[in-house]
């Protein structure tokens, strides 16, 4: 064990001092009161790329980089070190091949006219935090001038936020949104899928993609922005950066083309439905028919022959029962996709939008092809029900217009869901004739068709592109000429 010392304890041999300073790894430096150097240790001379012989009798400021400049930005402190305090300074020194070099160094007196200082070199950290500086500059530069919302915060505190997220959020000056928690600006309702996405970053994702979310502005209004989000360094600390941009008047023109595009699908439908209705109709219809003879043979009859009738009564009243089940079965799910809906989300089975799809477009369908369906057991998928139909039947009915030969021996619609990877997906495949490759890329753009004149608005794909994507997923699309196309869409689940 070591003993504590005393006051008696003898101080170190020189020589022993000596030893000490040549082996340490910081610079030593030892000056007379006006800073003339008297003794350097071997790493300082290395610190400056001089030897002993060229360094003492040489006052330290004649190796700053920049004497004048230097001594101008920070004197030496003299009357402060001989006063017995150690003053800490930053210099830049030039070395012995010219080089730049900063030096951290912490002056002492040790009394007797000498001056001990202790030299550290921080170039490699100055440089960094020097480096670090000019990103953080040109990160503010770049992110002040650019039109979208952008805030940074760390742990969930905003730490910095440029004008244009403080116009988007109704602030009339970007400092007041400093230390606002930036789950204050969401809407309650978006606030777990927000700290959901949060989470992944934290976790360590790069970066996480742009989806819509509702904001909450300083007036209580509420805006609809795309938002992405991505962790970065700022300030020497670890943050996430959110950049927004308002979508709601694109969310505004969309909504006016799902509403035009409902009606031009109506619009197409409508001697498919007036099929449907008609059927179960004229069942109810002719059996009414037969159960007022009925009942005018009962009023004539008696005996044994009354019950046979009243069991004919009964079969018939079934049969008529069935098909108005049909009619309220149709005229459901007519009235679930022409509803004019406020993108009121909840969890959804995308095999019974499907299925709904299917129903509707059942008069498209007929005669055309062979509708084959593998629908494994997935999650529920966030969305608005009707959105969701909407989306499956604009695709089935493209399929169905797709095929060139009204021929179900031949051609097939083959529709298939599954879960993936945190995704639900579901492919729309028809055997038809196949779009070009020039045609592909601007196949969601609205009103790009390439239907003959008076056959489509080009308004469909469009409309399935933008409920999609508002809903976080996305839908691809492969397709050769003769050989069929196949829709994918993705949707994360819940």
């Amino acid at each position: 064990m070591i003993a504590p010392m005393s006051s008696e304890t003898e101080p170190l041999p020189e020589h022993m001092w000596r030893s000490l300073a040549e082996r340490a790894s910081d610079g030593l430096f030892v000056t007379d009161t006006d800073f003339r150097l008297q003794w350097v240790s071997p790493s300082g001379q290395a610190m400056l790329g001089y030897t002993l012989e060229q360094l003492v009798g040489h006052r330290i400021s004649e190796f700053f980089f920049d004497p004048p400049a230097e001594l101008a930005r920070l004197p030496l402190q003299r009357e402060a070190i001989l006063g017995g305090k150690a003053t800490t300074t930053v210099r830049a020194f030039r070395t012995g091949d010219g080089e730049r070099r900063t030096v951290e160094v912490v002056a002492t007196d040790l009394g007797n006219g000498l001056v001990l200082g202790m030299a550290r070199d921080v170039t490699a950290r100055v440089d960094a935090e020097a480096r670090l500086a000019r990103s953080e500059a040109s990160f503010r530069a770049l992110i002040e001038n650019t039109p979208d919302g952008v805030v940074v915060h760390h742990e969930g505190t905003t730490v910095y936020a440029n004008a244009a997220m403080a116009r988007l959020l109704g602030y009339d000056d970007v400092d007041q949104m400093i230390g606002v928690p930036v789950i204050d600006h969401v809407h309650p309702d978006d606030h777990a899928r927000v700290a959901q996405r949060v989470s992944r970053l934290h976790a360590g994702e790069a970066a996480v993609p742009f989806t819509e979310e509702r904001l909450v502005r300083t007036d209580g209004a509420i805006v609809t922005a795309s938002i992405g989000g991505l962790r970065i360094e700022f300030g020497g600390r670890p943050c996430v950066v959110a950049i927004a941009r308002d979508v709601s008047e694109q969310r505004r023109l969309q909504a006016r083309l799902l509403e035009a595009d409902r009606l031009v699908a109506l619009g197409t439908l409508s001697a498919g439905i007036a099929h449907e209705v008609n059927n179960p109709l004229t069942y109810v219809m002719l059996h009414q028919e037969s159960i007022a003879a009925a009942l005018d043979r009962l009023r004539a009859l008696v005996g044994p022959e009354a019950q046979a009738l009243i069991d004919r009564i009964a079969q018939n009243v079934a049969i008529a029962q069935d098909g108005a089940e049909r009619v309220r079965h149709i005229v459901r799910d007519l009235k679930i996709f022409s509803r004019v809906e406020d993108d009121l989300r909840s969890p959804v089975d995308v095999r019974i939008a499907i299925r709904r799809a299917l129903v509707i477009a059942g008069h498209e369908l007929r005669d055309r092809v062979t509708v084959e369906t593998d629908l494994a057991e997935v999650p529920k998928v966030s969305a608005s029900d009707g959105r969701l139909t909407q989306v499956f039947l604009n695709l089935i009915v493209n399929a169905a217009h797709a095929v060139a030969e009204h021929d179900p021996a031949r051609q097939r619609l083959a529709i298939r869901a599954w879960a993936e990877d945190g995704m639900v997906k579901v492919s729309v495949r028809d055997t038809g004739v196949g779009i070009a490759s020039e045609h592909l890329p601007r196949l969601f753009e609205p009103f790009f068709t390439t239907k003959p004149v008076g056959e489509g608005c080009g308004l469909g794909l469009a409309v399935v592109h933008g409920i999609v994507t508002s809903l976080g997923g996305t839908i691809d699309v492969a397709s050769e000429l003769g050989d069929g196309t196949t829709f994918t869409v993705a949707l994360p689940s819940v």
